[in-house]
């Protein structure tokens, strides 16, 4: 990350210094908002770099950022959390809050940052771990004897890892051309997620932290095939009229998440309202995805064949390359707009060409085209 941020500051600088010299007076003083405010933002991110680091006193560990100093007693500690990119320090008094120590490997001696951190205090998701782990072999619920409740984990550990494979490979087959059937488990695969979340007796999760919680997960089997649902649908399905889509799409992702909530939080992994905003956007997600699968791939009314002129074409590139062209009014499109396609469609297609487009009034009366193949 350092790299990166200092490739970001000497940018940022060297264009700041292209615009300054570019400056033509006759073009007003507020040209000269964007260059200042470019090296501005570089100057900042050398500033923070240079302010940035973690002093470790007699009695105390400090953090210094860019705009906040931040220090805790040794004796107000109550231990740690180490992640990927970030050390939590957790204070004692709730009243406190946390000491975050973003991006620590940029530091130079990370390593030793970390030894001492861990030899110092308790590893907090370690401590959770054993205590949930604990709370499960003495839980009367779960069975009588200790072996009874451990069997049960067991199975629950299976049965989670089985749906998440599964899911996998069902998200893999919504790939295959012209599979009704496969669109349907994919619909009501998340669904049975759920049900297995619910009569777990609490032992599977929505999602779970292998480090902190000794729980199994259904996520990778829920949210697989909701984002292939959601790809394929926005890749073949334009929706010309959305109307009709937001009331049940809202709806049903309001019910699914009402449902996870009761049973699908993990407790044991602390930040609630992070795990609730992180369902909710699944939720929305796969109702989404859902209702416009099935309002367009099982409608069966009768194609209204309809004629475009394609009057230009771009390319998008970011973290995916998307196609699209722009076409003249038609049917029950009555003004310009740009469409979606795939690269084949793109690049058989020139600017002056006729395409067809085939409307559908959907199954849940939610208006839809798609483009006949060039």
């Amino acid at each position: 990350m350092k790299i990166v941020y200092g490739l970001l500051a000497a940018g940022l600088f060297i264009f700041s210094i292209f615009f300054f010299d570019a400056y033509n007076s006759s073009k007003g003083v507020e040209m000269l908002l964007f260059p200042l405010l470019m090296l501005l933002c570089a100057i900042l991110i050398v500033v923070s770099f240079v302010r940035r680091r973690i002093t470790i006193a007699g009695d105390s560990l400090s953090s210094v950022n860019l705009l906040s100093k931040r220090e805790m007693p040794f004796t107000d500690i109550k231990g740690y959390r180490i992640g990927r990119k970030e050390i939590r320090i957790e204070s004692i008094s709730a009243a406190n809050s946390t000491m975050v120590i973003r991006n620590y490997i940029d530091f130079g001696d990370s390593a030793d940052l970390v030894s001492w951190i861990k030899g110092s205090f308790a590893d907090l998701d370690g401590t959770d771990y054993e205590a949930e782990k604990n709370n499960i072999a003495h839980d009367l619920n779960l069975g009588f004897t200790a072996e009874e409740r451990q069997q049960k984990l067991a199975r629950a550990k299976t049965v989670a890892l089985l749906y998440n494979v599964i899911g996998v490979f069902v998200g893999i087959a919504l790939f295959l051309p012209d599979q009704p059937i496969i669109t349907i488990v994919a619909i009501i695969y998340p669904l049975l997620g759920i049900l297995i979340i619910m009569t777990s007796n609490g032992l599977i999760k929505f999602t779970s932290n292998i480090k902190q919680s000794v729980l199994p997960f259904v996520v990778i089997g829920f949210v697989v095939p909701a984002m292939v649902l959601l790809g394929k649908g926005a890749g073949g399905h334009h929706l010309l009229n959305t109307d009709n889509l937001w009331l049940p799409a809202l709806g049903f992702a309001l019910v699914i998440l009402v449902l996870l909530l009761r049973t699908g939080l993990n407790k044991t992994m602390g930040n609630l309202t992070g795990q609730t905003a992180i369902l909710a956007i699944v939720c929305l997600i796969y109702a989404f995805a859902s209702i416009v699968e099935i309002n367009c791939e099982f409608d069966q009314s009768p194609v209204k064949v309809y004629h475009a002129t394609v009057l230009g074409h771009h390319i998008s590139h970011g973290k995916n390359t998307s196609y699209y062209l722009y076409l003249t009014a038609w049917g029950p499109c009555t003004k310009q707009e740009q469409v979606s396609v795939g690269s084949k469609t793109y690049n058989n297609t020139n600017v002056g060409d006729t395409v067809t487009l085939n409307y559908k009034p959907g199954l849940l009366n939610i208006s839809w085209f798609f483009l006949a193949k060039q």
